[in-house]
């Protein structure tokens, strides 16, 4: 947990002093993510994540536009092989925006998963044991989304994607985005 708050104060600063340094429109955002397990084992070991997200965008034209995010979110725990599971997770994201129309785009990202997971099983005669461990991933992420604007300066931004890695999973997200001018 210590982690990602270190990770987070690191990416709040960086996208400070990159917004204060930038020319062109940028904004900032926060959201509530949703994670469904696909891959077969993942699926059994883990129940359905929720969490929350950090996302910076950088316009570079008005079709193309430059992300970079990051959050957390908490797995549901599950009972898998005779023991109790635990996940959490914090993704790191670097990609593209394509805006098909003002409104519709459709994303691809780079990402660095670090999955935490900790195990409680009955070991008959010692007892309940405990394990915990951590791991990355790097993998990719293609989706879809929609963003609307509320105002000049906030806007509604609603996606779907898929998270290729060592632990496939489908996200689904709602953010509201704050615009930091030129």
């Amino acid at each position: 947990m210590k982690k990602f708050f270190i990770v987070m104060l690191f990416v709040l600063i960086a996208v400070s002093f990159t917004a204060a340094k930038v020319v062109g429109n940028q904004n900032l955002g926060g959201g509530l993510q949703l994670g469904l397990p696909v891959d077969d084992y993942f699926n059994d070991a883990a129940g359905t994540g929720v969490g929350i997200t950090l996302q910076y965008n950088r316009v570079m034209t008005p079709e193309i536009v430059l992300t970079a995010s990051t959050g957390y979110i908490l797995w549901g725990g599950e009972d898998y092989g005779g023991a109790s599971w635990s996940w959490s997770e914090i993704p790191i994201r670097g990609g593209v925006k394509y805006f098909f129309s003002p409104s519709f785009y459709g994303i691809g990202e780079l990402a660095l998963h670090m999955y935490m997971f900790s195990v409680e099983y009955d070991q008959s005669y010692w007892g309940l044991t405990d394990y915990s461990d951590s791991e990355s991933e790097f993998g990719v992420s293609i989706g879809v989304g929609y963003e609307h604007p509320i105002n000049d300066k906030m806007s509604l931004d609603a996606s779907a994607s898929y998270e290729i890695n060592d632990l496939d999973y489908i996200g689904v997200r709602i953010a509201l985005l704050w615009g930091l001018g030129k």
